[in-house]
């Protein structure tokens, strides 16, 4: 219930970001978003099942 009860007042006072904050936000996280380092199961095939199966894609 603590956990139900902290979501529920997240989403009740939850905001949209400014834009100046948005903006920050990309700022510092440019760097690093551009290298794909961290998301390597969109970059690489080394999690895509179908790239050793491709009979699976017909």
């Amino acid at each position: 219930m603590k956990i139900l009860e902290q979501a529920m007042l997240a989403a009740r006072t939850s905001q949209p970001m400014s834009e100046s904050a948005w903006q920050a936000l990309l700022d510092r996280t440019a760097e690093v978003a551009k290298g794909g380092t961290l998301e390597l199961y969109k970059t690489s095939s080394s999690f895509d099942s179908t790239a050793a199966h491709p009979e699976w894609l017909g």
